[in-house]
C-alpha cells in the first residue's frame, strides 16, 4: 500500500506543471477573483503559479495574495511602464503597452501562461515563443539536434480567458442592440475629438483582435459571453472555439469556522448589494427599491436595511463621484439612515455580511457573468438579479431565487424583494435550493476538473 501511495506520489510531481498569470491590477473584484481562484485551485492539485502583475496595492487586494496562498507575487515596475503611464494618452492604449512590456518581462520557461482582461501579451509571447524556436535552429547543427533541443524546452500554452470584449466595454457600444458600455459617447465632443476617438478605437480594437488571434486555447465564463466572443471575433475564433469556464465560486463562511461579526454589520435585517462601485452596475436600482418598500408599512416596521459594499479605489474618479452619488441619492429620498455603505469589505467583513443578509441585490443588466450572486447562493442566500447576461445561467428563477425581466425598473426589484422580506418560508427554500446548485455546478472543485481537461 506505501508502494502504491508513493507511485501516486511521483505521478502526481510528473504531472505538475508551471503556470504564469499575466493580470495588469490584482484588485478587488470579479476578474481578481477568477485569478485567484483558478490559482488557488492549481496550486491545491501540485502546480507552481506566478502572478506576473503592474499593480499592488496590499489594502485593496484578496488576502489569499498577501499571505502567498495563490503562489509568488511579481509585481514589475521599471522606466518604460512610468514613461508610458505619463506620456501615452488614452487608459486602454496605456494599459496595452504597458501590459505589453510586462508579457516581455515574462521568461517562456512556464508550461502555461493564463493571460485575461488584456490580451496583447498573448502576441507578444508568441513571438518570444516563434522567436525561440528560430533561435533554437540556427544555434544546432544539425536538425533532429535542433528539435529534441526544442522538445526538451517548455512550450508554453497560451490560454486567454475573455471575460468580456474590451471593445464593447467602450462608451457608447453595445451589441444587437444592447448597451454593453460604461456610458453613452460624449454629445458635446467637436468633429475632430470624435475623429480621434475613433481612430484611437480603432486602433486599440485591432490590437485586441490581432492579440486574441494568438491564443492557443480562448476561454470565457459563460454561454453569453461565448456568443458575443464569436461574434466580435469571427477570424479568431473560427479554428479555436471559445470554451466556457464557470468561474467558481470561493467557500462560504458555512463551511469554515463561524466568522467574527465586524461592527460594522447590521443587527437589524438587511439587504445585500456588492459591486464595483461603477454606474454600470446601476446600484441606485437597489436604493430606488429600497424607498419604494419603505412606503409598505409592514416593509417599515421591520426596519430592513441596506448594505452596498464592493471594490472602491481612489485612483479612479468614476468610483469617487458614483459613491458620492449614491449617498446624495440616498439622502434625497430620505432614507440615509437605513443605507450603509461599506467600500473595501475585508474577506471576514464579505462573509458575515454573505451569511447574515435577508437577501442579495444584484442590480448590474446583461452582466458577463457576475460571480456575487454565486457566493450569496454559496452562503444559502436568494439572489434577486436582472433576466439577462450570466444571471440567467446561474440563478435559476423561483428556485435558487428571483430574476426580474429588461428592462428592469426599481419597481420590479422591490417587488421581488418584498416577497422574499415578506414570507420566510419561501427565503429559507431558496436559500436551500441556491446552496445545492452552488455547491452541485459551481464548486472549485468542479472548475478545478473542467481546467485541467480544457488544458489537456
Amino acid at each position: 500500500m506505501s508502494k502504491k501511495t508513493s507511485d501516486d506520489q511521483r505521478q502526481t510531481v510528473s504531472k505538475s506543471r508551471a503556470v504564469a498569470f499575466i493580470h495588469p491590477d490584482l484588485g478587488l473584484g470579479g476578474a481578481e477573483r477568477l485569478v485567484v481562484d483558478t490559482a488557488l485551485e492549481l496550486r491545491a492539485r501540485h502546480h507552481t503559479v506566478v502572478l506576473y502583475t503592474l499593480h499592488l496595492d496590499p489594502q485593496r487586494c484578496f488576502s489569499h495574495v498577501l499571505d502567498g496562498s495563490c503562489g509568488k507575487v511579481v509585481c514589475v515596475e521599471n522606466r518604460v511602464i512610468r514613461f508610458i503611464r505619463r506620456f501615452v494618452w488614452g487608459h486602454a492604449l496605456r494599459a496595452a503597452l504597458s501590459c505589453a512590456v510586462l508579457a516581455a518581462s515574462v521568461p517562456l520557461d512556464y508550461d502555461v501562461v493564463f493571460v485575461d482582461l488584456v490580451a496583447i501579451p498573448l502576441m507578444i509571447l508568441w513571438w518570444k515563443r516563434f522567436l525561440q524556436r528560430i533561435s533554437l535552429h540556427w544555434k544546432t547543427s544539425r536538425y533532429l539536434e535542433a528539435d529534441a533541443a526544442r522538445r526538451s524546452r517548455p512550450r508554453p500554452l497560451l490560454v486567454y480567458y475573455c471575460h468580456f470584449p474590451d471593445r464593447l466595454l467602450a462608451p457608447g457600444a453595445s451589441f444587437e442592440s444592447v448597451p454593453t458600455g460604461v456610458g453613452p459617447p460624449k454629445q458635446s465632443e467637436t468633429w475632430w475629438r470624435r475623429w480621434l476617438r475613433s481612430l484611437y478605437r480603432s486602433v486599440v480594437d485591432s490590437l485586441e483582435a490581432c492579440s486574441i488571434a494568438h491564443a492557443d486555447r480562448i476561454l470565457v465564463n459563460s454561454q453569453f459571453t461565448s456568443r458575443v466572443v464569436e461574434r466580435t471575433f469571427p477570424r479568431a475564433t473560427r479554428s479555436r472555439k471559445p470554451c466556457v469556464l464557470y468561474p467558481p465560486v470561493p467557500a462560504s463562511p458555512a463551511d469554515v469556522s463561524e466568522p467574527r461579526i465586524p461592527d460594522m454589520v447590521p443587527k437589524r435585517p438587511f439587504l445585500l448589494c456588492i459591486s464595483r462601485f461603477e454606474r454600470k452596475k446601476r446600484m441606485e436600482l437597489a436604493v430606488h427599491a429600497l424607498a419604494l418598500l419603505y412606503q409598505d408599512t409592514r416593509v417599515r416596521e421591520r426596519r430592513v436595511m441596506l448594505v452596498i459594499a464592493g471594490g472602491y479605489d481612489e485612483r479612479l474618479t468614476e468610483n469617487v463621484e458614483y459613491h458620492a452619488d449614491l449617498q446624495k441619492l440616498a439622502e434625497k429620498l430620505g432614507i440615509t439612515e437605513a443605507v450603509i455603505f461599506a467600500p473595501n469589505v475585508s474577506d471576514a467583513a464579505r462573509d458575515a455580511l454573505l451569511s447574515r443578509c435577508v437577501a442579495l441585490v444584484y442590480t448590474p443588466s446583461f452582466e458577463h457573468f457576475g460571480i456575487v450572486p454565486l457566493e450569496a447562493m454559496r452562503a444559502g442566500k436568494p439572489v434577486v438579479a436582472c433576466n439577462s447576461g450570466g444571471p440567467r445561467e446561474t440563478v435559476v428563477h423561483e428556485v435558487t431565487g428571483l430574476l426580474c425581466d429588461e428592462p428592469v425598473t426599481p419597481e420590479a426589484f422591490s417587488q421581488a424583494l418584498k416577497s422574499l422580506v415578506m414570507d420566510e418560508e419561501k427565503r429559507q427554500r431558496l436559500g436551500q435550493n441556491a446552496r445545492e446548485r452552488a455547491v452541485q455546478c459551481f464548486s472549485r472543485k468542479v472548475f478545478g476538473d473542467q481546467l485541467v481537461s480544457l488544458l489537456g
